[in-house]
């Protein structure tokens, strides 16, 4: 037990009740599952904040089964040992061990309110060994806590996985809240940031690896595309495969339940409950971390009235009351534009943007500063769409609000930019035709009407060329070129891996020779041009032209022999484009892989998106497939 936040608590304090943090948590988490069986994993440490999530979430037992919605929680526990300082190994063991025998708190309490004995189990826990470099003494790297950070969630992230747990409780209270929109504040973050931490979020520093971030809820298991199916089309030495791939979902993500509790609150919650914690020392050097800079800086009470810890607080959910303001705006906005087309096999997106896009309501505005002001917040709104729609496309784990000024300024001017825009690893195109010439059916979003999936729509006239933009990953750049997945002879990847933040590959080489993932080349495609393919090139070009239009086609992945193999002569270096489904030569037949598109939310969407199913190569296509790209182009960034 810790003396001094014993001494330092306030007699007004009162203990959490069951009922409150049941509330709590229902605010911040919603099943996963349709079980009423639910397993979620705690993150605990053994400090006082962790202490009291383990002690709440047994005491949630002690509630009847009408007042937990029919729910039953099953809860693991998850030590992190982190190596960094003398005793540390043993204060994980003990922390794990009071774990196991938490539940005779609870076993007493119900004893004592209900007068029978009632079989309660401690949390099964689980002590989790952060491994660092040999020969290193971990308190003495310079980044020691974002290091430190970036391994302790992969741990947790790993072990949720095994156990298949895909909801992680953290124990951040009201007064880590306060410390960190303090830190935020001093490094010049803005609106978005200082919303600070929020009840729930994707778990963070796994970006990458299958089944924690974004990903896993399809499964592990690798189901194989033949290079041959009934709906194959052969020709020549090349195979078309018309079925689209699958879209990835799941991932762990993280709650918060704590939030809006005061740590005073959970100091009281073990006090009254006889739950014992450890109290790491080094929380409270402020030489130690920034945070703990924060934290001494809060309780000292020298800092002014407007950055002590209720300013902090309050400013942290003014600043998310704003966010979602300028959010609903969004989705009003986005329910006036139409996605024309968004096919995840090559990665792109058109989109219809609407006539409320290039204006905003300027009714009621007097003087030329309320006018600016709300140009900026209709700025932000556009800003918030576009993020929206990039996250289907883009290569990157988050795409920043900072860099879309200058292409929301573009889309809200229905600027002709003819070398496009690039923002957040994506590129934006404008395009000359009308809706109505690309085949689509766009639909407008009403609230008359209802479509069959009750979805409100209503249709909109595409006779004229309108604001259309084709979204699609950025062309590479000879320093931006995506790491290479390669897999050795008669081997195989262990899991699925993550080419260019867009697909998630697995592979089998039954090959003689190594083989890799890499972005199409112009050189991969010169093989196909041979006079005794014509035909094969005929068809591979209108599937190209089709799915891949001009630049878009150099940034689809393509399985191929790795450059440093000497292949016979007359082999063909390029094996398939798996995303298409299309494969070359004999090799084909000896490899074997799955592919799937990132995770994306598609129901966010002004309609259901439909993958176009269908790439017949005998289709009437215009425009030439055969360009030698230059990767090198200029194309004016942000």
């Amino acid at each position: 037990m810790s003396v001094f936040s014993a001494k330092n608590i306030s007699r007004a304090a009162k203990p959490i009740s069951a009922v409150e943090f049941y509330t709590a948590l229902c605010d911040a988490w919603r099943p996963r599952n349709e079980g009423t069986v639910q397993t979620l994993g705690l993150a605990i440490s053994g400090g006082v904040d962790s202490m009291a999530l383990a002690y709440l979430c047994q005491s949630m037992k002690r509630l009847d089964t009408v007042d937990r919605d029919g729910l039953k929680f099953r809860f693991r526990a998850f030590v992190v040992d982190h190596k960094a300082r003398d005793g540390s190994t043993d204060e994980a063991n003990l922390v794990m061990k009071r774990l196991r025998t938490l539940g005779e708190a609870v076993k007493q309490q119900w004893a004592a309110e209900k007068s029978l004995l009632m079989k309660v189990l401690g949390v099964k826990s689980r002590v989790l060994n952060m491994d660092w470099p040999q020969e290193s003494n971990p308190s003495k790297i310079t980044n020691f806590e974002s290091e430190a950070r970036r391994l302790r969630y992969r741990l947790l992230g790993q072990a949720c996985r095994q156990q298949s747990i895909e909801s992680l409780l953290l124990a951040h209270h009201a007064d880590d809240q306060a410390e960190t929109v303090l830190v935020r504040l001093s490094r010049g973050h803005k609106i978005t940031g200082l919303q600070a931490m929020q009840q729930s979020a994707d778990i963070p520093e796994c970006w990458g690896i299958h089944g924690l971030c974004r990903s896993g809820g399809c499964g592990h298991k690798t189901d194989y595309s033949p290079c041959r199916s009934v709906n194959s089309r052969a020709t020549s030495n090349i195979t078309f495969d018309t079925r689209s791939i699958q879209n990835e979902c799941g991932g762990i993500s993280l709650y918060r339940p704590l939030l809006s509790f005061a740590k005073e609150r959970l100091i009281a919650t073990c006090l009254a409950e006889g739950v014992e914690w450890v109290e790491d020392k080094t929380n409270q050097d402020p030489t130690v971390t920034t945070r703990n800079t924060a934290r001494q800086l809060l309780i000292s009470g020298r800092l002014p009235v407007a950055l002590q810890k209720p300013s902090m607080i309050a400013l942290a959910k003014s600043a998310h009351s704003r966010v979602v303001e300028l959010e609903k705006s969004a989705e009003r906005l986005l329910y006036t534009c139409d996605i024309l087309s968004f096919d995840n096999r090559v990665g792109s997106l058109v989109v219809l943007f609407s006539k409320e896009m290039t204006s905003f309501d300027v009714f009621g505005l007097c003087t030329r500063d309320e006018i600016r002001r709300r140009e900026i917040e209709h700025l932000s709104s556009v800003g918030i769409l576009l993020r929206r729609l990039m996250e289907l496309v883009s290569p990157l784990e988050t795409v920043r609000l900072q860099s879309l000024q200058a292409v929301a300024t573009a889309v809200c001017a229905s600027k002709d930019m003819s070398l496009g825009l690039t923002a957040g690893g994506v590129r934006f195109q404008r395009s000359e035709l009308a809706a109505s010439d690309l085949g689509g059916r766009p639909w407008q979003f009403s609230s008359t009407s209802t479509s069959k999936d009750n979805r409100p729509y209503s249709r909109r006239d595409t006779s004229d060329k309108q604001n259309i933009w084709t979204l699609s990953r950025q062309p590479y750049h000879s320093n931006t070129l995506p790491s290479t997945i390669l897999v050795l002879k008669q081997q195989a990847t262990k899991n699925f891996v993550l080419w260019d933040g867009r697909f998630w590959i697995h592979l089998q080489n039954d090959t003689p020779y190594d083989i890799c993932v890499r972005p199409l080349r112009w050189s991969d495609l010169a093989d196909q041009l041979s006079p005794k393919f014509s035909k094969a090139n005929r068809d591979l070009g209108a599937i190209l032209r089709k799915a891949a239009p001009g630049r878009i086609r150099w940034t689809l992945p393509v399985i191929a022999f790795a450059n440093h193999v000497i292949l016979p002569l007359g082999e063909q270096r390029v094996i398939a484009l798996p995303s298409l489904h299309i494969t070359f030569g004999k090799h084909s037949s000896l490899i074997k892989w799955a592919i799937r598109y990132k995770k994306v939310d598609l129901e966010r969407c002004p309609r259901k998106v439909k993958v176009d199913e269908k790439l017949e190569p005998n289709d009437t296509m215009h425009g030439d497939m055969l360009v030698d790209p230059d990767v090198n182009e200029a194309v004016p960034s942000i």
